[in-house]
């Protein structure tokens, strides 16, 4: 039988797969020195994972950069190429009641009704309907969970009140504690 110092060199040198075929098992953390060894391994991880992601982000930065260049060359083409369709668009359908479009090989080009910007002071708008037209009001109810909570007390799956009562329309469920690794 190995040492653990032994067994994590092995670990080290052929991998965790060739550890598991050659002593049919799996390496197991046996000592402190075994669990700072995974640690170890956690954190070289993740500062592998680290060094991608930030490689990716500049990428991304990069291909952004790309991206807002190239869009803004395109609005930049179809504004000026707009520009000299619409006297040609406006000419063709000038005496043209229904038509506000000229279809060509291309494409489409034309006109479309655009809905009225309508700009609203809520404040202003929310008194004169509230005395005018109050069934335009809308209320809503909301309960205030944060403070309510602190009120009561949680037992067997449930919620109630400082007086006994059970509290309808909540319920809980206890969640055992998940396992974690914090590299420093």
């Amino acid at each position: 039988m190995q040492t653990a110092a032994k067994e994590i060199e092995v670990f080290e040198e052929q991998g965790v797969n060739a550890l598991a075929s050659a002593t049919d098992e799996r390496f197991k953390v046996k000592d402190l020195s075994g669990a700072e060894w995974c640690l170890k391994k956690i954190s070289r991880a993740k500062m592998r994972f680290e060094e991608i992601k930030a490689y990716v982000d500049a990428e991304k930065a990069k291909l952004d950069a790309f991206l807002a260049d190239a869009k803004l060359q395109y609005d930049g083409d179809k504004g000026y190429f707009e520009s000299l369709l619409m006297p040609y668009a406006m000419e063709q359908l000038e005496g043209q009641k229904k038509k506000k479009s000229i279809k060509l090989p291309s494409g489409t080009i034309g006109f479309k009704a655009m809905p009225a910007e309508v700009v609203k002071d809520d404040e202003a708008l929310k008194a004169f309907v509230k005395d005018n037209m109050p069934e335009y009001i809308e209320t809503k109810e909301t309960v205030k969970w944060g403070e309510l909570k602190k009120t009561l007390t949680a037992a067997d799956g449930r919620f109630v009140t400082a007086d006994g009562e059970i509290v309808d329309g909540v319920t809980y469920t206890e969640k055992p504690d998940v396992f974690y690794s914090k590299i420093n």
